[in-house]
């Protein structure tokens, strides 16, 4: 699984803005109609956002999140679980990370973006989203 980052996460690097263990981290679900551009700056920027039972606007907090302190530094976090819900979503296909401060969606920085490789929901069973062991690896 690939990432692509947003331009405003480099930025965020530099300013030390960014702790990916003590700051809120949410994982936004979007679907398919999505369309990424490194130029999105904030949560605001997001699209096509998913909705349904289960899931809330602005996404679902990344638990349990890692960082080594090794180069690469390699930063994980727990998989993030959606009970089943008959008026969930269905169509979820892409996702972004973002940093979330509280307040409005357009003060949020955006993290990261990827895609799954098929239309996933939590309509028909509880939803594991896995988040895998070197989900983001950096070198410096």
């Amino acid at each position: 699984m690939a990432l692509s980052f947003y331009t405003s996460f480099a930025e965020d690097l530099a300013d030390a803005g960014l702790d990916w263990v003590a700051d809120t981290i949410n994982i936004v679900i979007m679907t398919n109609t999505y369309t990424f551009s490194a130029a999105h700056n904030f949560r605001d920027d997001i699209t096509n956002e998913v909705s349904g039972t289960g899931y809330s606007s602005g996404g679902l907090a990344l638990d349990t999140k890692t960082a080594s302190a090794a180069n690469p530094c390699v930063m994980s976090a727990a998989d993030e679980v959606i009970s089943q819900n008959a008026g969930g979503f269905s169509n979820g296909r892409k996702y972004a990370l973002a940093k979330i401060l509280g307040g409005a969606a357009s003060a949020d920085p955006l993290i990261c973006y990827g895609a799954a490789g098929a239309d996933f929901g939590n309509v028909a069973g509880q939803l594991t989203l896995d988040v895998p062991t070197s989900f983001i690896t950096i070198s410096v």
